[in-house]
């Protein structure tokens, strides 16, 4: 049975935050900038990429005809559209944008500003996409060390990002000590900018729940995956957001060492699905529904109730025919 990716759907709650730090630029817009680069992240966000590429190439225009090409407000614009494509998977059309959104910031920031380190790590992300592990890393370096330059207070942020994009690299090209202690150098700097235990530390931590997992780590794996699970629930306190604690389910119960114990996986499993039926129907609740339907198929199949897990199968694959057709 086809074993839970419920890793893409981690990708997309990075993205939506990645998304929302666009905002930022928009408060020194003319009113028209600023309310298109609003609706931008709102659609971005909602993965709503065809409403908000028109609007976002609408941005670009405006803002190259009210400063020019070397204003920051122009390079934020194509930084925006840019990353839509790359969030998109159109990654040829993201590189000449997120290329120019880079020269203009270090033409009107200077080569060792915040704005240049942040424009770095950008089209780093996206040679990660690209697999090129030489060009992210060159990049990510750069970003580095821009950042260790600047004053203690600005650099949490950037350092956490950088870290992990640096660490994703050494990940992806077998350097497993290395990208470790970034991760960690990562959820340090994520703690410093947040608190302890803030729910945008998740990410990180599944990074580590991977490379462990991936590397002969079990018990380091599931160390992890449980304190996902423990973020993800004190997050959620409230029981308002139930998709990050389903989704912290679905890793942990799908971690080889889990699934080898089966009536520890299932209630995992099972609670993840109930979770998910909670949230309000849209693309991220089916994509979590989905993988946590899948997870529990996985165990039912493998202590033989096989009926059971066809229908939770069948389930699954029909939530993400409705997403493929949205």
């Amino acid at each position: 049975m086809r074993r839970t990716k419920a890793t893409a759907v981690a990708g997309v709650l990075i993205a939506a935050a990645a998304a929302l730090a666009a905002v930022a630029y928009a408060r020194t817009r003319p009113s028209e900038l600023d309310a298109l680069a609003t609706r931008v992240t709102v659609l971005h966000v909602a993965q709503r990429f065809d409403e908000a590429l028109p609007l976002a190439e609408r941005a670009v225009a405006l803002a190259r005809a009210q400063d020019g090409e070397t204003g920051p407000r122009y390079a934020a614009a194509l930084s925006a559209l840019g990353t839509l494509h790359r969030d998109a998977g159109r990654l040829d059309r993201a590189e000449p944008l997120l290329t120019t959104a880079l020269a203009a910031t270090e033409r009107h920031h200077g080569a060792a500003s915040r704005e240049t380190a942040d424009a770095l790590a950008t089209l780093a992300l996206l040679h990660l996409q690209q697999t090129r592990w030489e060009d992210a890393e060159r990049l990510f370096v750069r970003a580095r060390g821009i950042v260790g330059g600047m004053p203690p207070a600005d650099r949490p942020r950037l350092a956490a990002a950088t870290a992990r994009g640096l660490a994703d690299v050494y990940a992806a090209t077998g350097r497993v000590d290395a990208a470790a202690g970034l991760y960690h150098e990562a959820i340090a700097a994520t703690d410093a900018q947040w608190g302890p235990d803030n729910a945008i530390v998740v990410h990180v931590l599944q990074r580590l729940v991977d490379l462990y997992a991936a590397n002969g780590g079990p018990e380091e794996a599931e160390r992890f995956a449980r304190r996902r699970l423990a973020v993800s629930e004190k997050a959620d306190a409230d029981g308002k957001s139930p998709l990050g604690v389903a989704l912290s389910l679905v890793h942990l119960a799908t971690l080889d060492s889990v699934r080898a114990r089966p009536d520890e996986a299932e209630p995992l499993a099972a609670r993840a699905v109930a979770l998910a039926e909670q949230a309000a129907p849209a693309r991220l609740r089916d994509m979590v529904l989905a993988d946590a339907l899948d997870a529990l198929a996985d165990v039912r199949d493998a202590t033989g109730r096989t009926a059971d897990a066809a229908a939770l199968s069948a389930r699954a694959a029909t939530l993400r025919e409705r997403m493929a057709t949205r």
